[in-house]
């Protein structure tokens, strides 16, 4: 698998690298002061520090966050008098950086932590999952995995010795245990209920059982935002998140209304909060798979992308990094399309660092 650093907005199929730094004690020398920005300000004493960063911080500074004394009294006991008094010295800068690098948390991991101690805005702590990790993380991301009865793959599959683990290489089965973040797109429901959809010509679904096949690959997260998952209707769909949920593995992308299908999973790790958004082009013509609404399980669609850029918006103000995750492209096509360009921008326009798409059965060119 190939790995990039994750820094730019990129369309990709490919490992991604995340390269971070631990704490560094003193003056940041890694830390540029171009023309163009402000110049640090002179901090008195630890009092001065912290009604300069509660009066005289951009909100950029302070990551969006209702920040008070109990939040800087908390990182001032964690990391010293000095260190909040060098932060401060930032506070008219437009990038919360400083945070990261004399701390080693970004202002967002920062804030996860204090709420996570004092039980303000809990609701913020939802679908958040800290990755023990190096200040190195790996991500793998997969394209379309499924686990359907009666297809050749699951077949071969169940007549190996070993199961699953026969029908890859040991190197690659080490590469996707042990990334810090593994990531695949359920392609198909998990259910042993209801009708296959009328009229479509390919339905797919697994019995649940299967989903502990998940583990045994190293998953951490999957993607239901596709055009399987709802093959055998909301009976199917409300399986497939049960399912999952029962296994306690993490989905984005569809859910038993739109509230829940817009919802992020974030991971914190190496000192950074990373987001993870998705959602599903397909079909374009057809109409098999529902869309989720305010009263209606489905998936998030992006054909018309307002509601799922407003996903994205979301997610870039609480993280430090914004991984989407759009289901695209024609099926057996190399070549990405002028419609998956325009969709990419649009994503890129709303705060995505990281795009890497899915559906194609093929790479496309990045």
């Amino acid at each position: 698998m190939r790995k990039c650093n994750l820094g730019l907005a990129l369309v990709l199929t490919c490992s991604v690298l995340l390269s971070g730094c631990g704490a560094k004690e003193g003056i940041v020398s890694s830390f540029n002061l171009k023309e163009s920005q402000p110049k640090k300000l002179q901090i008195a004493d630890l009092g001065d520090a912290w009604d300069t960063i509660l009066n005289n911080s951009t909100k950029e500074f302070i990551g969006g966050h209702p920040i008070d004394e109990s939040f800087l009294a908390l990182v001032t006991s964690e990391y010293g008098d000095s260190v909040i008094e060098e932060i401060a010295s930032y506070a008219n800068f437009e990038t919360p950086d400083i945070w990261y690098e004399l701390t080693g948390k970004s202002i967002h991991v920062l804030w996860y932590e204090y709420c996570k101690s004092t039980g303000i805005q809990s609701y913020s702590l939802g679908n958040t999952y800290e990755i023990d990790c190096d200040d190195e993380v790996v991500l793998d991301f997969t394209g379309d995995i499924s686990f359907a009865n009666d297809v050749a793959t699951t077949e071969y599959m169940d007549h190996q010795i070993n199961g699953i683990t026969d029908c890859f290489s040991e190197d690659l089965l080490e590469e996707m245990r042990s990334a810090d973040i593994m990531m695949i797109n359920n392609e198909f429901a998990y259910t042993t209920r209801g009708a296959a959809l009328e009229g479509k010509a390919y339905t797919f679904r697994g019995d649940p059982s299967r989903v502990s096949l998940l583990e045994e690959l190293g998953v951490d997260i999957v993607s239901v935002a596709n055009n399987h998952v709802f093959d055998y209707g909301e009976t199917g769909l409300k399986d497939t998140l049960d399912t999952l949920e029962d296994a306690k593995m993490p989905y984005v992308g569809a859910g038993r209304n739109l509230e829940e299908a817009k919802k992020p999973v974030y991971f914190i790790a190496a000192g950074k909060k990373i987001a993870i958004c998705s959602a599903t082009q397909i079909e374009r013509t057809l109409n098999f798979t529902q869309e989720a609404t305010d009263t209606l399980p489905g998936v998030l669609k992006c054909l018309h992308p307002e509601i799922f850029c407003g996903v994205i918006r979301e997610a870039k103000a609480n993280s430090d990094y914004v991984i989407v995750i759009p289901h695209w492209g024609t099926e057996g096509n190399a070549n990405y399309g002028e419609d998956q360009i325009n969709l990419a921008r649009s994503f890129v326009e709303a705060g995505a660092d990281v795009i890497i798409g899915g559906h194609t059965h093929c790479l496309q060119t990045v």
